[in-house]
C-alpha cells in the first residue's frame, strides 16, 4: 500500500511504514533478540521500508544511549519518578500537556501541592521499606517555575526526605521551560539543591512567532534568563526549538540557529511541529499558516547539519501523530550532557512513577518489558479530590510488579 500511494503521490515516507513513536525502541528490541546490526538494518528497510538514512539516524542514537547507560537494559530493578506540575504563566497555541494558568489568588495550588506532597512521602516510603532503587527524578509539567521559589523549596526538601538515597541519583532535571517564570530566587532554590539539569525552552527566537503561539516572553527574556541560569552555576541548561511553528520558514530557522550558538546550551531538542487534537491550533488551523512538507524537510535537514558542525550528537528520538513532513523529534547534546531520563522514558525499559496533576505512571514487568498504565486526572480539581485514592491504587501496582523482584524485602 505505501509503495502504491507513494508511486501515485511522488512523496516518500522516511519512516516508511512505522507509526508508533518509538523506532529506537525497534530497533533495541532487535539487538536484544540477538539479530546484528546489518541484520537489524535489511528487515527496517525491507519489512518496514525505513530510508537507510533513518537506519543510520536510529544506529547513532542506539549505540550512544548504550554508551551513556550500559546497564540500559538491567533498569528494570528499579524506578524513575516524573513529577508533574501542572501550571503555566499562559497556554501555548501547540499544547496539549496539563498546563493551566497559574493564579496564586484562589488556593488551588496551595491545595494541588497538598496532595503532590502526600503521593511524594507515601510513594517514598514504600520505596524505602521495599529498598528498591532511584534512578532518575524529573520535574515537568506545565511549567515547575511557575509556583513560587518558597514553594518550590518546600517540595525539593520533601523529596530529600521522603525519597530513598536522593544524593545518589543519577539524574535531576527541573523544566524551567518559560524564562517569564525564572527569577533569581528560584535560581537560588536550584542550586541549593544540585539540580543537574533545567530547561530554558526558546521554541523560537523570533517575536513575533512567541506572541503568536502564546509565549508572553521575548526573545530578550530568553537570553537574559539563560545568561542568569548561567551565572549563577547552573551548568547543564537544554533548550526546545520547534521546527514548522506558524510563518516560520528556513530563514527564520537558519536565525534561531544563529542565536542559538551564541547562548551554547549544553542540549537541544529539536521538535517538529505536530497538530495534537486538542490543542488550540488544531482547532483553529485556519489561524496558524505553517510551511509545506519541502520546506520543513530543508529546515530539518540544515538543522541536523548545524547540529554536526557545533558537535551535538542525537542521543533520544521519538514520533508523533499529524507531525509536520512525517517526521520526528530528536534530542541533541554535547558529550556527556545528555538527559538520562528522557532515554529511559523513550525506551520504555525501566518503571517510571508519576506522581502529580496528570503525570503517568508506566509499570515495565521485568525480564518480560510488558507495560501497564495509570494516570493521575489532568485537571487540578479532580487530582485534590481523589489524591489519595490515585496514590494507594499506584503503591498496589508496584506491589505486585516487584513482589518477586530479589531486590524486595521479604
Amino acid at each position: 500500500m505505501l509503495k502504491l500511494i507513494s508511486a501515485h503521490t511522488n512523496i516518500t515516507q522516511p519512516w516508511g511504514v512505522l507509526t508508533g513513536i518509538r523506532p529506537t525502541k525497534l530497533m533495541h528490541q532487535m539487538k536484544r533478540a540477538g539479530l546484528s546490526k546489518e541484520e537489524i538494518a535489511e528487515e527496517l528497510h525491507t519489512v518496514y521500508a525505513v530510508s537507510r538514512e533513518k537506519i543510520a539516524l536510529l544506529e547513532r542514537i542506539v549505540e550512544r544511549q548504550l554508551s551513556v547507560i550500559p546497564d540500559l537494559y538491567q533498569l528494570d530493578q528499579g524506578v524513575s519518578i516524573y513529577i508533574g506540575i501542572p501550571f503555566c504563566p499562559t497556554k501555548c497555541a501547540y499544547c496539549t500537556f496539563p498546563a493551566y494558568a497559574i493564579n496564586e489568588k484562589d488556593g488551588s495550588v496551595e491545595r494541588f501541592l497538598d496532595g503532590l506532597h502526600y503521593e511524594m512521602e507515601e510513594t517514598g516510603k514504600w520505596l524505602k521499606d521495599h529498598n528498591i532503587p532511584v534512578t532518575t527524578v524529573y520535574y515537568g509539567g506545565g511549567t515547575p517555575t511557575s509556583i513560587t521559589a518558597d514553594q518550590m523549596d518546600a517540595l525539593y526538601a520533601h523529596m530529600i526526605d521522603v525519597f530513598p538515597n536522593v544524593n545518589s541519583l543519577r539524574e535531576l532535571t527541573v523544566e524551567a521551560g518559560r524564562p517569564d517564570t525564572i527569577t533569581l530566587d528560584k535560581l537560588k532554590v536550584l542550586k541549593k539543591y544540585k539540580i543537574d539539569r533545567i530547561s530554558i525552552n526558546p521554541q523560537s527566537f523570533t517575536d513575533e512567532t512567541l506572541q503568536a503561539i502564546g509565549r508572553h516572553h521575548s526573545v530578550e527574556e530568553t537570553v537574559e534568563k539563560f545568561k542568569l541560569a548561567k551565572a549563577y552555576g547552573l551548568g547543564n541548561i537544554n533548550m526546545d526549538l520547534i521546527i514548522g511553528l506558524p510563518n516560520e520558514g528556513v530563514a527564520e530557522m537558519e536565525n534561531t540557529l544563529k542565536e542559538t550558538k551564541k547562548l551554547g546550551p549544553e542540549s537541544l531538542t529539536v521538535h517538529t511541529l505536530s497538530f495534537k487534537r486538542a490543542s488550540d491550533m488544531t482547532k483553529n488551523k485556519e489561524k496558524y499558516k505553517v510551511a509545506g512538507r519541502e520546506e520543513i524537510g530543508q529546515m530539518m535537514k540544515m538543522t541536523s547539519g548545524w547540529m554536526e558542525e557545533h558537535n551535538y550528537a542525537p542521543y533520544y528520538l521519538y514520533r508523533q501523530k499529524n507531525i509536520l513532513g512525517n517526521l520526528e523529534n530528536v534530542g541533541y547534546a554535547l558529550p556527556a550532557r545528555e538527559s538520562l531520563y528522557n532515554i529511559i522514558i523513550m525506551e520504555e525499559c525501566q518503571t517510571i512513577i508519576g506522581l502529580g496533576c496528570g503525570a503517568s505512571s508506566k509499570f515495565v514487568e521485568s525480564g518480560t518489558g510488558v507495560i501497564t498504565r495509570h494516570a493521575n486526572p489532568k485537571n487540578p480539581r479532580a487530582y485534590n479530590e481523589r489524591y489519595k485514592e490515585y496514590t494507594h491504587d499506584k503503591i498496589k501496582r508496584l506491589e505486585a510488579l516487584f513482589q518477586a523482584s530479589p531486590l524486595v524485602k521479604q
